[in-house]
C-alpha cells in the first residue's frame, strides 16, 4: 500500500504523463490527482491534500510560484518544481520547494528528487510547511557552474555587484552569474541579508572587517575575504544602520567628516 499521496500539476500533457510513468514503478507513492493548470490545481490541492506534489513553474493563468503564494499555509508538505528555464531556480528555493527539475530531465534526475522527497517525508518534522517569510538563516542561493545547478548557502555569501540584467555573486574566491535584480536582493524578500554600499554593489554586514576613509567622503570596505568595495557617501547611513554605534563610532574618529 502507497505510503504518500503525490499530484501532478503541468500544462503539457506529454509532460504530466511522463512524471506519472517515472511514477508508476515506486511503492511508496500512489498519483491522487493530476492538474493542467494553477487554478484547478488550488482547488483540487486543498481537496485531496496530496503529500507531494509535482509542479510546473510555467502555466496559463496562475502560474506554479503563485499557484503556491495563493495556497499559504495548505502548501503540500513537499514540493518538486519543474520548468524549462533556468533562471526560475532561486524563486523555486525561496517558495520552499525541496528540488528543482530543469527540462527535459532525465530519469536518474527524477528519482533522486523523489528519493530525496520520500527522506524529508519520512522525517518526525514532516508536516505542511509555514509560507516563507523575511529573511530566515539556513535560506539558499542557487547558483549553476558548468551546467550544473547547486545550492549556495545565503549566508556564505560576501558580495554582490550588478552586471545588468544579472548580479554576480561573489563567495569564498568565487563568483557565480546569476539572472536577478540588485533591487530584489536589497529587499526583505531576499533569502540573505545584504546592504547596499554603492550603486554597483551589495555587502553582506557579517563579512566585513575594515572600513577605512578615503578622499571626497568615500570609505573602502574591506571583507573577510579581502575584497575591497567602495562605500559611497549616498549609502553610508544604510550601512550605519545594519552595523550599529560601534562602527558609527569608529568612522568618526577615523574621518574629518561629520559623523554619519
Amino acid at each position: 500500500m502507497a505510503r504518500w499521496r503525490a499530484m501532478i500539476v503541468d500544462d503539457e500533457p506529454l509532460a504530466r504523463a511522463r512524471v506519472r510513468r517515472l511514477l508508476a514503478h515506486d511503492p511508496d507513492i500512489l498519483v491522487a490527482g493530476e492538474c493542467e493548470d494553477g487554478v484547478d490545481a488550488v482547488r483540487e490541492i486543498r481537496r485531496l491534500k496530496p503529500d507531494l506534489l509535482f509542479l510546473d513553474v510555467q502555466m496559463p493563468g496562475l502560474d506554479g510560484l503563485s499557484l503556491l503564494e495563493e495556497l499559504g499555509t495548505e502548501i503540500p508538505p513537499v514540493t518538486v518544481l519543474m520548468t524549462a528555464h533556468d533562471q526560475y531556480a532561486l524563486e523555486a528555493f525561496e517558495a520552499a520547494a525541496i528540488d528543482y527539475l530543469l527540462k527535459p530531465f532525465g530519469s536518474e534526475r527524477f528519482h533522486r528528487a523523489v528519493e530525496r522527497a520520500k527522506a524529508l517525508l519520512s522525517s518526525p518534522a514532516a508536516g505542511r510547511p509555514e509560507p516563507p517569510a523575511g529573511i530566515q538563516p539556513g535560506r539558499r542561493l542557487v547558483v549553476k557552474s558548468a551546467g550544473r545547478s547547486f545550492a549556495l548557502p545565503a549566508a556564505d555569501v560576501e558580495w554582490v555587484e550588478s552586471c545588468g540584467n544579472y548580479v554576480r555573486l561573489h563567495c569564498g574566491g568565487k563568483s557565480w552569474l546569476v539572472r536577478d535584480t540588485m533591487e530584489r536582493l536589497e529587499s526583505e524578500a531576499s533569502p540573505v541579508r545584504l546592504v547596499r554600499v554603492h550603486r554597483t554593489a551589495l555587502v553582506n554586514p557579517a563579512k566585513i572587517r575594515e572600513i577605512a576613509p578615503q578622499r571626497f567622503g568615500q570609505y573602502e570596505i574591506t571583507l573577510d575575504s579581502g575584497a575591497r568595495i567602495t562605500l559611497s557617501r549616498r549609502f553610508r547611513r544604510k550601512l550605519h544602520a545594519e552595523l550599529g554605534q560601534g562602527w558609527l563610532d569608529l568612522l568618526a574618529s577615523q574621518a574629518a567628516d561629520p559623523p554619519l
